[in-house]
Parts: structure tokens; C-alpha cells; sequence
């Protein structure tokens, strides 16, 4: 089986992340996507993550996305995926804490005690949902547990992360997908609407 390894993406990665996402588009929703605004847009969130992972200090909140890349052994991608974060009013997650600041989640619960201020989380504020978005794997590539270890990985900087999970959302046709998605594990009660007005 082909080696290859799971690392951040970095801004020298554009390329590669712009032509799987529009690869994606194409055999996901048979779309072509507006390469003067996809270009720019995966730009900002390589951009933003190599902020937030060099400067310790910045607001997680600046990195609008966060990328990580499966790379063969010559060092080109091959896969990428995508996570966005998702605040919840039903968690009120503090940025700093991770935990509600005012109301406890169960009406019974115990009182938490009282913790002391950790310092955030680069890329994301703890306590909040991962989205995973923009999920890829060159044709070449596919069938070799590629996005098992691009999940598994995001899985565990999720709990590393303290956040509240992942989510995902998938075409129902696309059943290879879905089949995938519940061998990791993921379940869902829930249905997805839309109203696109862009």
C-alpha cells in the first residue's frame, strides 16, 4: 500500500487545494466553480490558519476555516479536507473555557466548579461543533483508506481541541459517502434545508 502522511496545509499547498476543491464540485454537484472566487477564498483560509498557527497570540476566531492534507511520498497532496466551527446558544461555549459561563446543560446538574482561565485553542474556541467541508481524494488515490486517516486524524485534534464534535452534511444520493460516514461512526437525527440566495 502507498505510504503518505496527514499534515496542516500550508499557503504552498493553493494549488493543490483549489483544483480538488473544483474537481469536487464537478463530480459531487456537476458545478464549475467560479475559479476568481475560489482561488481568493481558499487563499484566505490558508492565510488566516498560518496566522493563527504562528502567532500565539491571535484570536482563533480570525482562521475562517482550517485544512489538512494527505501527502504521497513525494511529498504532493493527494487529499484535503476542510473544518469550519459552529457556535451553539444551547452550549455557550466560552472561547477561553470551553464550558457554559451561566447555565448549567441539564436542569439537575451539580454546580460546575469553578476552573481557571486555560488559554485558547489555536484555530478554534473550544467547546464549539467541527464542520467538515470540502473533503477530496485524487481519483488515483481513492480506496486506500486515504480519508479514513484524514478523519481519524481531525477526529482526534477535535477532542485534543475540547471541541463539541464533527458534523458533516452529504448529498443523500451519494451512498458510498454515506456508507463511509457511518463506518467512522457518525450518525444523524437530522435533515438539512436550505434557501440559497448565492
Amino acid at each position: 500500500m502507498p505510504s503518505f502522511a496527514i499534515r496542516e496545509a500550508t499557503p504552498d499547498d493553493l494549488d493543490a487545494v483549489v483544483a480538488f476543491n473544483a474537481a469536487m464540485a464537478t463530480e459531487t454537484e456537476n458545478l464549475t466553480l467560479d475559479m476568481t472566487v475560489l482561488r481568493p477564498g481558499v487563499k484566505a483560509v490558508l492565510a488566516a490558519q498560518a496566522l493563527c498557527r504562528d502567532d500565539p497570540s491571535a484570536d482563533p476566531q480570525d482562521a475562517r476555516g482550517r485544512y489538512w492534507v494527505a501527502v504521497g511520498s513525494s511529498g504532493v497532496a493527494v487529499a484535503c479536507l476542510m473544518i469550519t466551527h459552529e457556535w451553539s446558544d444551547w452550549r455557550n461555549a466560552s472561547r477561553e473555557l470551553g464550558v457554559a459561563e451561566e447555565t448549567p446543560r441539564r436542569q439537575h446538574a451539580p454546580p460546575r466548579a469553578p476552573t481557571a482561565p486555560r488559554p485558547p485553542c489555536p484555530y478554534s474556541p473550544q467547546g464549539w461543533c467541527w464542520w467538515i467541508q470540502s473533503v477530496y481524494v485524487e481519483p488515483s488515490s481513492r480506496r486506500q483508506g486515504l480519508f479514513t486517516a484524514l478523519y481519524r486524524h481531525v477526529e482526534e485534534e477535535a477532542k485534543r481541541a475540547k471541541a463539541a464534535g464533527l458534523r458533516l452534511y452529504v448529498d443523500r444520493a451519494n451512498e458510498r459517502a454515506v456508507a463511509t460516514y457511518r463506518r467512522m461512526g457518525m450518525t444523524s437525527h437530522y435533515d438539512l434545508y436550505e434557501n440559497m440566495f448565492a
